[in-house]
């Protein structure tokens, strides 16, 4: 009857008796949908940032100076987080500034269309339809590649060339972003569903779960699974297989199985 993102809203059902009508009439109570505030989230790279031949120059022309940064740390792992941090950082700034840019040039554009058609309505004449049918086209282009984005987004699996029904991709962005968020949590032996209140109880449970801390090897519970004599023991060979360094082949062989556009 309902959608399913409002079953945690609902706080009160119940069926009317009919008056003047063969349908029984349902009352529905929903409680008040509090705001939620949209974060920075996870942050992905933009893939279309790679046509982009301005974006390109940039990290070649700075990786050298990351890893002339990085020269005193000796673990490849910590280069390598380093760097991924440096196109981060830069990558952040770069798609501001591009997006800044766009918006820029889509207000202008929008202004000089509609001051063209309004000159095409005063003066319909071929000099005016030329001026007006080439804004118009410029707008549809910068719009198909909105719709690219929302695209990407929305994480459609599939859609047709030239489909221009971005209701359907703003929907699924909005149907993904509800998705992974949570918006009941059971805190201090109480169900909320303040979206502030589950924030900050996210925010809590990860910084004590990544803090660092000693564990205490001389508590019974510590002697109890290490001085376990049924505790089974890795071999030699399958120590070296499981905790071994990851080679070529087998990146390669991960990467194959990943889906497109990831």
């Amino acid at each position: 009857m309902i959608s399913d993102k409002l079953h945690d809203l609902v706080t009160n059902v119940d069926i009317l008796p009919p008056i003047k009508s063969d349908h029984s009439a349902i009352f529905l109570e929903l409680e008040e949908i509090k705001e939620n505030n949209r974060g920075p989230g996870y942050w992905k790279l933009n893939t279309t940032l790679l046509a982009n031949e301005e974006y390109k120059k940039m990290i070649t022309d700075k990786l050298p100076i990351w890893l002339e940064e990085a020269k005193d740390l000796r673990d490849q792992r910590s280069i390598w987080d380093w760097t991924k941090f440096n196109i981060r950082t830069d990558s952040v700034i770069f798609s501001k500034r591009l997006s800044q840019i766009r918006q820029k040039h889509d207000r202008e554009l929008t202004n000089k269309y509609q001051e063209s058609l309004a000159a095409f309505q005063d003066n319909p004449c071929d000099n005016t339809q030329i001026t007006m049918e080439r804004y118009k086209s410029e707008l549809e282009s910068m719009y198909d590649k909105k719709v690219e984005g929302l695209i990407i987004r929305a994480r459609a699996q599939w859609h047709e060339h030239r489909e221009k029904n971005s209701k359907y991709f703003l929907n699924l962005e909005k149907h993904n972003h509800i998705k992974k968020n949570i918006r009941k949590l059971y805190i201090s032996g109480v169900i909320s569903t303040d979206p502030l209140s589950i924030m900050n109880a996210q925010k809590q449970f990860y910084t004590k779960l990544c803090s660092t801390s000693k564990t205490k090897l001389d508590t019974p519970d510590a002697a109890l699974f290490f001085e376990n004599p049924n505790l089974s023991k890795l071999s030699s060979e399958a120590s070296e297989k499981f905790e071994g360094k990851i080679t070529i082949e087998e990146c390669q062989n991960i990467i194959k199985t990943f889906q497109l556009a990831r």
